[in-house]
């Protein structure tokens, strides 16, 4: 049966700790009946298969039984990101027409609910996920049920089920609910935070014996932060680092190593309108430490005018709201993200197109500048932002993590790049703000830079 839904095999280890969140934990048998009762009471209600079904809540098991079950039904789950303002809320809701809202989701652990699941054709609309809208509404991507065959290329891993991951990555995103899919799929054990906070997140891995952490790489940046609280805690455990959603720097994934001596490192890649996870380990090679591994099965890729195109069977199947869809007439999504290919076939993301500005006649891309900056050995994170100029048309600025100073940096840069791409100002931050998925808010290091420029 294509339905998303069925991720978990009830015959399969039923017994066996499925997901812990900050509250209690759920075996498989019982997080099985759960989502089968979340299926069960949307159709008591009257919903119907395609019904849009809003899940507006935290990383909870609650959260995981209900968006299963509003598959099951063959309803529609249009994850809704928490932190966002209530107009872009209720603008959600309008443009993917939800017909009801599980808001922090709470379902009993004690029921016993047989339910058949719907049997949905695998085009069938699963899911409606949306992004932030910084500078425009929110675009939501409706992604099929067979974003599942990309989760069981994940699972196929014979450790699959001895895995014990730790999501704190909003599962309202790609990031963490792929992450939360394929650890169920597999059937390992899932471990939960509501949100991100560097201390919870090493005592839970250090508590719960974590074996596969999965993040974007300003998380990781965060943790390596806490150097007194990593001089008291035993880490060996930890077998799997994966970090995706941004390019990484070297220091970061030497910086890694140390912390997680026992761990594969892995830079990964992934966009919400494809699949997560679009890459993987070569047959006989092993990849490139800063590569985000090499192609997989199945999918189509090609570069052109240095841009990754993509063509895979869990490619999603419009936006909910937008006529262009970045699709190629013959079928590639063109991801506009920038990457370039070893001679071994292994990939490296290098960043954003539509980062690049226009300074002075010269295109400028942030994440080069910021790759130069994070390779300076007192740089911990970099991010580089463009503002208006008169002259130049834009200029780069850069806010960094660490204990050098900005005269030594902007020589720094200018020892590996031209003038028009070091940046004006460089100021020193004691930690990053991030938006609501742990990314680094671009959007507010930009109204800091021109507060401090027009002071």
């Amino acid at each position: 049966m294509a339905n998303l839904g069925n991720l978990i095999d009830p015959e399969k280890d039923p017994e066996k700790v499925a997901v812990i969140d900050e509250e209690s934990s759920v075996t498989y048998r019982k997080l099985h009946h759960m989502s089968n009762y979340v299926a069960f009471d949307l159709q008591s209600r009257g919903y119907k298969p395609g019904d849009r079904i809003g899940l507006f809540g935290y990383n909870t098991i609650g959260y995981v039984a209900a968006y299963l079950g509003i598959l099951k039904s063959g309803g529609v789950a249009v994850l809704i990101n928490v932190k966002l303002p209530k107009t872009q809320i209720e603008y959600i809701a309008g443009d993917s027409g939800v017909k009801f809202l599980y808001e922090d989701p709470r379902v009993p652990d004690d029921v016993v609910c047989n339910f058949d699941a719907y049997d949905a054709h695998e085009t069938d609309p699963a899911i409606i996920m949306y992004t932030s809208g910084s500078t425009s509404a929110p675009k939501g991507v409706v992604l099929p049920h067979k974003h599942k065959w990309i989760l069981e290329q994940k699972s196929r891993n014979p450790a699959a089920s001895r895995r014990r991951v730790i999501v704190a990555a909003p599962l309202y995103h790609m990031n963490g609910l792929s992450s939360a899919e394929a650890t169920i799929l597999g059937h390992g054990t899932l471990v939960l935070l509501k949100k991100f906070d560097p201390i919870t997140f090493l005592k839970s891995i250090r508590y719960h014996r974590v074996n596969s952490i999965t993040s974007v790489p300003t998380m990781l940046t965060m943790l390596l932060r806490e150097k007194e609280l990593l001089r008291t805690l035993n880490l060996d455990c930890v077998t799997h680092v994966k970090m995706a959603s941004a390019p990484v720097s070297k220091n970061l994934f030497n910086a890694l190593k140390t912390v997680f001596p026992k761990a594969r490192i892995q830079n990964t890649y992934g966009v919400t309108e494809v699949s997560p996870g679009m890459f993987g380990r070569h047959p006989s090679l092993p990849t490139p430490d800063l590569s985000v591994g090499y192609p997989v099965s199945g999918i189509d890729y090609r570069i052109v005018d240095g841009i990754l195109q993509v063509r895979s069977p869990s490619m999603f199947l419009k936006y909910s709201n937008v006529d262009r869809n970045n699709v190629t007439e013959d079928g590639y999504f063109i991801t506009n993200d920038r990457f370039r290919v070893d001679e071994d076939g292994f990939y490296f993301f290098l960043g954003r197109a539509d980062n690049m500005f226009v300074s002075g006649g010269n295109n400028v891309y942030p994440e080069q500048i910021e790759s130069i900056l994070e390779k300076h050995p007192l740089v911990e994170s970099a991010i580089v932002v463009g503002l208006e100029d008169e002259i130049k048309g834009i200029k780069p600025y850069a806010f960094v993590l660490s204990s050098s100073n900005e005269s030594d940096l902007k020589q720094y840069v200018l020892d590996f790049l031209p003038p028009s791409h070091c940046p004006r100002r460089i100021w020193v931050l004691d930690s990053m703000p991030l938006n609501a998925v742990n990314k680094i808010d671009r959007a507010l290091l930009k109204e800091k830079a021109l507060h401090e420029i027009n002071r």
